[in-house]
């Protein structure tokens, strides 16, 4: 096509419908019936019906398990009766000297093991005793360990706790015994391990302050009378949320933490496990 302007031809383009970057229309389109359509929505809800009840079961699963259950009282029980314990310290000592990932990683492996091996040793009890047998013990135990918390906290005064002092002390004489060794030409068998030193020190520090401790004995009891593997995911998330918060802040909140608020909240909590496994009896 040529249009003149200024008395000069000029050659336009003529556009062509679809040409270029357009799309061209579907030769033949097809349009959806209302009865095709209704199929297509009932097949999409048959499928969310279909997800919604496999949802249903593993709900109903977990309730029926007691994995739930489980799992809170663990969570709790660790929260309440680590924080300002022993280990805990030790994690934030070890963490205001060294490396705070490697002292997380070696608190956690530690702890880790501590809590698999104690929800093992309660799942194995019903095996070797009748339930009836091991579902009491633990109602005794939390009983025993309740009250105890409760009459120390009664007595303790309303400051900080002393664990800190006694923790630091301890460590400041096993830093002291190394140097030793080694001032002497005596080789440190942490000192030569391929592992990093400070990985090894503060994986059996942690291991064996949990060894017997009482959240230890308390996690073989509420294994014994609940899911062990909600008791063990709970209590690995305790932990790790306790020995998080040690090697961030554990120093400033230890300052903080009155032993006597500590020991009164964990004896309560004790309590009452003991009074709601009495009510329900063994599962």
């Amino acid at each position: 096509m040529s249009v003149a302007a200024n008395n000069v031809p000029v050659e336009v383009a003529a556009v062509v419908p679809g040409a270029g970057t357009h799309l061209a229309p579907p030769a033949d389109p097809k349009h959806e019936t209302v009865e095709e359509t209704s199929q297509k929505a009932q097949q999409i809800a048959a499928t969310a019906g279909t997800i919604g009840d496999t949802f249903a079961k593993m709900e109903a699963e977990v309730v029926r398990t007691g994995f739930m259950p489980a799992f809170v009282a663990s969570l709790i029980m660790i929260i309440l009766s680590e924080i300002g314990d022993k280990t805990f310290f030790i994690a934030a000592i070890l963490a205001m000297r060294h490396s705070r990932t490697i002292v997380f990683f070696g608190a956690m492996g530690a702890l880790i093991v501590m809590t698999i091996l104690s929800s093992a040793m309660g799942y194995a009890a019903p095996a070797l005793l009748p339930k009836t047998w091991t579902h009491y013990a633990g109602v005794l135990l939390f009983a025993y360990f309740g009250q105890q918390l409760v009459r120390d906290g009664l007595k303790a005064e309303h400051g900080v706790s002393d664990e800190l002092e006694e923790t630091e002390d301890e460590l400041s004489k096993q830093d002291d015994d190394v140097k030793g060794d080694l001032e002497a030409g005596e080789p440190s068998k942490k000192a030569s391990m391929s592992l990093s030193p400070v990985l090894i020190k503060t994986f059996s520090l942690v291991f064996f302050a949990e060894w017997g401790d009482r959240s230890q004995i308390a996690t073989i009891a509420l294994a014994a009378a609940k899911n062990p593997y909600g008791v063990t995911l709970g209590g690995i998330i305790g932990h790790g949320l306790c020995t998080g918060l040690a090697v961030v802040g554990g120093r400033a909140l230890s300052a903080k933490i009155s032993e006597r608020t500590m020991l009164l909240m964990g004896g309560v909590v004790f309590l009452i496990f003991a009074v709601v496994d009495i009510i329900h009896g063994p599962e």
